[in-house]
């Protein structure tokens, strides 16, 4: 009978250690599935954010545009102001000069005089 006792606890031990197994087995196998899970939530986290991201950038670089053109515009409008207000003062320049012809070439001389002298010093 001691034979049988002895037997019966290593079937005993050994059913424990198969059920072991058995037990860690499908705990690696829910882990491993949780695993999985959360590494799809994950990409498709990562996927929102990089898509919410695209879109923000998209949405500067709109802005960015808007504004470009914008200032390309008023800088055109002021670059054509300045070229109107440049030509009106040649014309007046152009008239003067048509009208009092030796006092224009006197100044004219005056002004080579000084900056002759100004550049004489240096």
């Amino acid at each position: 009978m001691a034979q049988n006792s002895s037997g019966t606890g290593r079937g005993s031990a050994a059913d424990k250690i198969v059920a072991t197994k058995d037990a860690a087995r499908e705990e690696a196998g829910r882990i491993a599935g949780d695993a999985k899970r959360l590494a799809r939530d994950v990409s498709g986290r990562g996927s929102e954010l990089v898509d919410g991201a695209l879109e923000t950038g998209r949405d500067y670089a709109a802005r960015a545009c808007s504004e470009a053109e914008r200032v390309y515009n008023v800088g055109q409008k002021r670059a054509e102001e300045a070229a109107f207000y440049a030509e009106l003062g040649y014309e007046e320049a152009a008239d003067m000069i048509r009208r009092h012809p030796a006092q224009a070439m006197g100044l004219a001389v005056g002004v080579g005089v000084l900056i002759g002298l100004l550049i004489a010093r240096r």
